[in-house]
């Protein structure tokens, strides 16, 4: 029931505890940095000497420990270096209200974290209190804003304005969510904005004590809070409209300040002119005040119809209270903050507006280690909080609104025509970006938190995502990477230099190397047609080296990029290192231009690129991508970081003594010292142009090219340079016999693939997972098999300090990282090598019977297990073990399983074999999109082509063919012609799978005891690997973004009941749940862990080293570390092995 804060207790002491703490703290920040380099001089002084003059003679005389007194005297300058250093971070960090960054092999870095903290603490001046103790979830440049109305939800993402923060009343208090501004927020700072005096911090710190942030921190007034982070605030906290102005530097107000306000996808001048100011008709003022302000990334806003994501543009200023406020509409202008939909169209020119309502509660099995699980939010801040119940509570179906009528830079459109753009590079260009999408993505869903979705792209960005899949050729990149990195380790161990490169041609006769001079081959090449100057290697040659081989060796040519394809559909690629210098004239340059840029910044081909560009060259692309980019205000200092490059590189080259780069890059101890440096300039002056091209010029060439966008043609060239016209229909490439249509990216379409980067974007927030749609059969106990069988002896488990929470699917405070989509890994193979679970001991020691198709989670660990645990085993209470799986009687309707490959069972009718594959996809399309017509069918099935009824019809009538009918004889999928509105749908007795998930995981999350768990483990048996598995290239373009729905929901699905097995003492039922989700999401560290605890309970040492190696590796693969709530967990497990 509802509490007030003035019958609330109030922590004692508090306000003292703090201030003892920060005097506390001060002093030993005194002692450590002034006391102790005071005493380490001192000593220095007295063995410094001595001990100098012993390490002369250290050979020859006997030891006398000067020396080693000297050497504990540099460990503890060493030491109070690192402390110092780590002193110096953290203050300007938290002073900016931001995490400090970690510096590796640096000790003492979270103990100076928490010292400056609680000095920080009791400050009045209301600095952040940036904590390096925990990573903080990660914020993006702009402040979010959640603004709830019902039951739905919306996201604003702005800068640092007093409306941009968020406040929702429930009960007695008010939610406030802190922003990322300069100078940072503190306790203070908001007690005394909202509350009126900032000596009522202490109310705030009482009020959110214990409670556990978005980050899965647990909050304490001592210690510091990040941007994020949702407080509570007493009831009488004043609305930001209330909050009196604070005056600014310059005299002025908050509020008479202009507003900034960050571009998301989907976005126009228009559309934020009507929501922010309330006047759609107001954007020439917003462009005028922006106009020619540069943006993230160096490009400076020139033109209305061009915006992109994350720019931040200045708003109109004037009192708040002088602006009309918006308008209250049902179709808001901005993107929702709502996972897409299952059942989305194919072809849409707007995203949905009405977010879900809020999933069933998870009540948890009863247990005294079992975690609390908070009922769901309620519908609006007045309406009571709804009480945990054994049945979900009735959530009504989103309803669709009407949609903005402009987007960001681009128009909505159909997936057909973007396609043509990415077929002209072969599909490599799509490939590159699908594969960056996929690894973002799978960082995505593994700091998503339990009940959360990924942000996912509607509308146009959706479209031209679903065109780079339907032309990718995601084989293509790893076989022409696999074949050059072959080569060069066969001419590294020959001596042999790299051959001068003029082109590449791919294409469906394999990888063939057009040479500048005649060579002979090494494997997997060979002469084509006798000729010496042109390499073949076929598709599928047995002589590619593995992987493990090929990644020892730096990538031969990374500067290599897809400029066009030849008539006959051949993708021809070129290496710019060859060129040394591209000159771009034309009306198209500038296509050219970001078409290069994008597949440089996603190339497979090199480790690591060193991108510089220059105003306008890739607007919105290095912000994105900033470890790739380097961004210039002008050519000019563009031009001399490249030269400066050049004579590093030519200087190495004359001391390693060799003639030019072919030869360098393939020396083992100097190849990762010759990164390729590449400037892209827009338009550069003629001046700098000059500059560069003799810089080009030069000789030896080094690891560098430079492409230019020029309105003109330059003067003098060097030889070796490619002035390209790109007003050419078709273009000759120098060196070689080859025409070639060149690859563009168009305003529209590179908007749409920046939007595309950016809603994939780490810190993109999550959103709200959509209501599940419980709908399928009213019985669902034929997928549950009663325990008949005596159950398994229980193993205690060890508890763990702060055991990560068992979050709702609906409870959307919380945000612990979860795993996802492994997309972007695919040589990432080996995870599977052992079990995660114990080694099964002999059949006599099964206690649980297990199924033919499933060895159910009752595997008894070696031998001897239970006498090497240690923790008593006595006290825990009898748990039945859950049911054993069932072997899935064969349906009495068609079921169609996406769960794992995509199949349809309990078929009536037949079909061709030959036919099986489209018609299968068409079945999944149906069951999953019930209520759309032909065209958006045909958008999915066949995109980029013209359907006729002659090609759909029969298709459809196989498929009819195929499910049959039921036992009335009505068909399982109806002709479109009976049916009210003529739209596709199968009859309600045909189901999917992940229907059956979702009926039977929302019922066992309103469940609980043995009921509800059974309830879980029926629905991770329907799991049979990851949605939409061993599906062909270029087909089922539509199932990415139900396929990342399915995923997260899984992963929730088996977190959920590997704690509630945890917390009833059957590690081996948690391994079983944790397994199921790894399967589909190997990224999931929250399911590593809770395996830890199981394997820790079991005293399967080997079994926990193990799954710690994998973690390690898939680490590695993903270019990231563990997180500190693993390393802490592993840390307080293993007692031998070494840690990352």
């Amino acid at each position: 029931m509802p509490h007030s804060p003035a019958t609330r207790p109030a922590r004692t002491g508090s306000a003292a505890a703090a201030a003892a703490r920060a005097l506390l703290s001060g002093a030993v920040l005194l002692v450590l940095l002034v006391g102790l380099p005071v005493l380490l001089w001192w000593a220095t002084r007295i063995v410094g000497p001595d001990g100098i003059r012993s390490l002369d003679n250290l050979l020859t005389t006997q030891d006398s420990g000067q020396t080693f007194l000297l050497a504990l005297a540099v460990v503890g300058w060493v030491g109070w270096g690192m402390f110092a250093l780590s002193v110096l971070v953290e203050i300007p960090a938290q002073l900016a209200g931001r995490t400090a960054p970690s510096l590796r092999f640096v000790l003492g870095q979270r103990t100076a974290a928490t010292l400056v903290g609680a000095v920080f603490l009791v400050l009045p001046a209301g600095t952040a209190l940036a904590s390096a103790a925990a990573p903080a979830q990660a914020a993006t440049p702009a402040a979010t804003a959640t603004l709830r109305s019902g039951s739905s939800t919306s996201v604003v993402q702005r800068s640092a304005v007093p409306a941009a923060a968020h406040d929702v009343a429930e009960h007695d208090t008010v939610r406030y969510t802190v922003r990322q501004v300069r100078p940072a927020e503190s306790l203070w700072s908001i007690a005394e904005q909202r509350l009126g005096d900032g000596n009522r911090w202490k109310e705030i710190a009482d009020l959110n004590d214990g409670r556990t942030m978005a980050d899965g921190t647990t909050f304490r007034s001592d210690a510091p809070i990040q941007p994020g982070w949702i407080l509570e605030l007493p009831v009488d906290a004043r609305s930001p409209q209330a909050t009196p102005a604070t005056a600014s530097q310059d005299g002025t107000t908050a509020a008479e300040q202009p507003g900034t306000y960050t571009v998301v996808a989907g976005d126009s001048l228009s559309a934020i002119a009507q929501q922010e100011l309330g006047d759609a008709g107001q954007w020439p003022e917003i462009f005028e005040l922006n106009k020619g302000h540069a943006q993230p990334g160096g490009h400076h806003l020139t033109d209305p119809d061009r915006i992109y994501p994350r720019e931040q543009l200045q708003l109109p200023g004037g009192p708040s209270s002088e602006r009309p406020a918006p308008k209250q509409s049902a179709t808001p202008h901005r993107r929702p903050e709502q996972h897409p939909s299952t059942h989305p169209a194919p072809v849409t020119s707007s995203p949905a507006t009405a977010a879900p309502a809020p999933s069933a509660p998870v009540t948890p099995a009863p247990s005294a280690t079992s975690h609390t699980i908070a009922p769901s939010a309620p519908a609006s801040p007045q309406a009571p909080a709804p009480q945990p119940s054994a049945t979900p509570p009735a959530t009504a179906a989103p309803q669709s609104s009407a949609a903005p009528d402009t987007s960001t830079a681009a128009d909505s459109t159909s997936t057909g025509s973007r396609m043509p753009l990415f077929a002209v590079g072969g599909g490599l260009l799509a490939a590159a970006v699908l594969a960056t999408v996929g690894l973002r993505r799978s960082h995505q869903q593994r700091r998503r938190g339990i009940g959360r979705r990924i942000a996912l792209p509607t509308g146009s960005a959706a479209a031209t995502e679903r065109a780079l899949r339907a032309t990718e050729q995601p084989d293509a990149p790893g076989f022409i990477d696999g074949a050059l990195r072959t080569a060069a380790v066969h001419l590294a161990a020959d001596g042999r230099e790299l051959p001068d490169l003029a082109a590449a041609v791919y294409s469906p006769a394999g990888l063939e190397l057009l040479l500048s001079e005649s060579a002979p081959p090494v494997a997997p090449f060979s002469a084509d047609a006798g000729d010496l100057a042109r390499w073949l290697c076929p598709p599928h040659s047995g002589e590619l080296l593995a992987s493990a081989r090929t990644d020892m060796i730096e990538a031969p040519y990374p500067a290599l990029v897809t400029v066009g394809s030849t008539a006959d559909g051949r993708t021809v690629l070129v290496d710019l290192e060859h060129y040394g210098m591209v000159v771009l004239t034309g009306p198209a340059r500038r296509e050219v231009l970001r078409a290069l840029a994008l597949e440089l910044a996603t190339s497979r081909y090199a480790e690591q690129l060193d991108i510089a560009v220059t105003d306008g060259a890739c607007p919105g692309l290095p912000a994105l991508l900033p470890e790739w980019f380097t961004v210039y205000d002008t050519a000019a200092g563009a031009a001399q970081a490249a030269g400066s490059h050049h004579a590093t590189q030519a200087q190495a080259l004359a001391a390693l003594g060799v003639d030019g780069l072919r030869q360098a890059r393939l020396r083992d101890d100097q190849a990762s010292a010759w990164t390729p440096h590449l400037l892209l300039a827009d338009e550069p002056d003629s001046d700098v142009v000059a500059e560069l091209a003799s810089l080009a010029g030069q000789v030896p060439a080094t690891a560098s090219a430079v492409i230019t966008a020029a309105g003109t043609v330059p003067g003098a060239l060097p030889a070796s340079a490619w002035l390209l016209n790109t007003a050419a229909d078709q273009v000759r490439l120098p060196d070689v016999d080859l025409t070639v249509t060149l690859q563009v990216l168009p305003d529209d379409a590179y908007a749409d693939v920046v939007a595309l980067l950016a809603e994939s974007d780490a810190s993109q927030p999550d959103v709200q997972a959509p209501a599940p749609k419980v709908g399928g059969p009213a019985d669902l106990s034929f997928l549950v098999l009663a325990q008949s069988e005596p159950a398994a002896p229980q193993v205690a488990v060890p508890e763990q300090t702060s055991p990560p929470a068992v979050i709702p699917p609906d409870e959307h405070q919380e945000a612990t990282p979860e795993g996802g989509l492994l997309a972007g890994l695919a040589d990432f193979g080996d995870l599977a090598d052992a079990p995660l679970e114990p080694e099964p001991a002999a059949p006599a020691a099964d206690v649980e019977s297990k199924s033919e198709s499933d060895p159910g989670p009752a595997r008894d660990a070696e031998a001897g297990t239970e006498s090497e645990t240690d923790v008593e085993t006595e006290s825990v209470p009898f748990v039945p073990a859950l049911a054993p799986p069932a072997q899935m009687p064969a349906p009495a309707d068609p079921l169609i399983r996406v769960l794992g490959p995509v199949d349809v069972i309990g078929v009536k009718g037949t079909t061709d074999s030959k036919y099986l594959r489209t018609v299968t996809e068409i079945a999944a399309w149906m069951v999953l999109h019930p209520g759309l017509d032909h065209h958006a069918l045909d958008e999915a099935i066949w995109p980029g082509r013209d359907v006729s009824r002659k090609t759909r019809n029969p298709w459809i009538s196989r498929l009819r063919a195929l499910l049959g009918s039921a036992a009335d004889g009505t068909k399982y999928l109806p002709a479109i012609a009976t049916t009210d509105d003529a739209r596709y749908r199968l009859a309600e007795q045909v189901t999917s799978d992940w229907q059956l998930f979702q009926d039977l995981a929302a019922k066992g999350f309103a469940s609980s005891g043995d009921q509800a768990d059974d309830l879980l483990r029926a629905a991770l048996d329907l799991v049979r690997g990851r949605p939409f598995s061993a599906i062909p290239p270029r087909r089922y373009i539509w199932a990415e973004h139900p396929a990342q729905d399915m995923i997260a929901a899984i992963v929730d699905v088996a977190a959920v009941l590997g704690e509630r097995r945890l917390a009833l003492a059957d590690p081996r039922g948690a391994l079983w749940a944790t397994t199921k989700g790894l399967d589909v999401a190997p990224e999931a560290e929250h399911l590593y862990r809770i395996t830890f605890r199981a394997h820790a309970a079991l005293g399967d040492h080997e079994g926990l080293d193990r799954a710690a190696s994998h973690l390690e590796r898939l680490c590695d693969a993903l270019g990231s570390d563990m997180e500190d709530a693993t390393v802490e967990l592993l840390r307080s497990l293993l007692t031998s092995a070494p840690l990352r």
